[in-house]
C-alpha cells in the first residue's frame, strides 16, 4: 500500500491514499496506519477496488469518528474487451453480461452493429456500462484500429479505466470435406484464427503492460475460446481445425512469454455443442429441439462457460490455468 500526501489548498492538508497493493497487507496494519494518518487530515481514496473486502474496510473508515474521510472516483471500473458476440445468445454475450454484473465495464466487438447495439443497450439498461465497437472486418489492420478506439474511449467519470480482461471469441466455422474447402474459406479461417487474434492480443497485451499488478498478482487476463477441433481433427474439420490448432498454439506461446510479466493467458476447449439460437434452430422441431434446449446433460450453457471465464480471470498468480476443457456431462469423448 502506497501512501502519499500533497497540499491542494494553502490552509488544508489533503492526503491521497493509493490502493494498488492494499490486499497484500493484513487488515490491522493498514487500517491502523490509515487511522493515524487521517487525524486532522482531509483524505480521499484514489482508485478504490470493487471487491467486497476492500469495500468493507473503506466503510469502517468512513463510518469511524474521522468524519473528514471521503471517497472519490468510485465509479471507475476495470474493462473487459470481448470480441465475437454473434446474435447475443452465445458465449461472448453471456461473458459480457456476467462480467458487467461483476463490476466490469464492457467493450463489445463484432461485425454486426445491430447485434452489438442490442446487447450494449441490454447491459446498460440493467445498470452496467457497455459500449459497442463495430468492426468492418477481422483483418489485422481493422482489429488494431478497433482496439485503439477502445483504448481512447472516454468512459464516464474522471479516472482512466484500465483494460483488465479480454476474450477472443470470434470464429469461422468451415465444416466441409477437404475437397470442398475453398480459398475463401481458408482466408476467413486464417483471418479469424491467426491474423485477428494476433492483432487483438498485441493491443491487449500492450494495454496490460501499462497496468499495475493487482492484489492477485495480475496485470490482466486474456482468454481464447477454443473447440474440440483445437486438439483433434475430423472428416469435416480440415479447415476449422487448422485454425483452432493455430489459435491454441498462439495462446500457449503468449502464456509462456508474458506470464513472467504477470499477464495471464488462458485457452478454453469447448468440447461439445453450445446452446445458442442458431444451434437450437438446426435441430428438428419437436422432441430433438426441445431436448437440446432443456437437457443440460447433452450441451453446454453459454452462461456456464462465462462463469468459467470469470473463474479464470479471478485466479491468483500462484495457481494459473493455461488450458481447461469444458463439456456437458453426457458428451462422448
Amino acid at each position: 500500500m502506497k501512501l502519499s500526501s500533497q497540499s491542494c489548498l494553502p490552509t488544508t492538508h489533503s492526503m491521497i491514499i493509493r490502493l494498488d497493493d492494499v490486499h497484500s497487507l493484513p487488515r490491522g496494519s493498514y487500517i491502523t496506519r490509515l487511522h493515524k494518518m487521517l487525524r486532522g487530515s482531509s483524505a480521499s481514496i484514489f482508485r478504490p477496488h470493487p471487491h467486497a473486502r476492500l469495500t468493507q474496510h473503506l466503510n469502517i473508515l468512513k463510518n469511524s469518528k474521522f468524519s473528514t474521510f471521503s471517497t472519490v472516483m468510485s465509479s471507475a471500473r476495470p474493462i473487459l474487451v470481448v470480441a465475437g458476440i454473434g446474435n447475443g445468445s452465445g458465449t461472448g454475450a453471456s461473458t459480457a453480461r456476467l462480467f458487467s454484473k461483476a463490476g466490469y465495464r464492457v467493450a463489445l466487438v463484432a461485425r454486426n452493429p445491430e447485434h452489438l447495439k442490442k446487447l450494449a443497450d441490454e447491459i446498460n439498461q440493467s445498470g452496467g456500462e457497455a459500449v459497442a465497437f463495430p468492426i468492418a472486418s477481422y483483418s489485422y489492420s481493422d482489429v488494431i484500429k478497433n482496439l485503439q478506439e477502445i483504448k481512447q474511449h472516454s468512459w464516464p467519470g474522471n479516472e482512466k479505466s484500465e483494460i483488465r480482461a479480454a476474450v477472443w471469441n470470434a470464429s469461422f466455422g468451415a465444416f466441409k470435406t477437404f475437397l470442398d474447402v475453398t480459398e475463401e474459406d481458408l482466408k476467413r479461417v486464417t483471418e479469424t484464427s491467426i491474423d485477428a487474434p494476433f492483432a487483438f492480443s498485441r493491443e491487449v497485451i500492450l494495454a496490460f503492460q501499462e497496468n499495475s499488478i493487482d492484489e492477485k498478482g495480475r496485470r490482466g487476463t486474456l482468454i481464447f475460446t477454443g473447440a474440440t477441433a483445437s486438439i483433434r481433427g475430423n472428416v469435416f474439420t480440415s479447415a476449422f481445425a487448422s485454425g483452432k490448432f493455430a489459435l491454441r498454439a498462439l495462446s500457449q506461446s503468449l502464456a509462456k512469454e508474458f506470464g513472467k510479466q504477470n499477464i495471464h493467458v488462458a485457452h478454453a476447449i469447448i468440447d461439445g455443442g453450445i446452446l445458442t439460437d442458431l444451434a437450437a434452430s438446426r435441430r428438428a422441431e419437436g422432441e430433438a429441439r426441445d431436448s437440446y434446449i432443456n437437457n443440460e446433460d447433452i450441451r453446454l450453457s453459454p452462461n456456464s462457460i462465462a462463469e468459467s471465464y470469470l473463474y479464470l480471470t479471478n485466479q491468483d498468480r500462484s495457481s494459473w490455468t493455461w488450458e481447461l476443457d469444458l463439456r456437458p456431462a453426457h458428451e462422448k469423448w
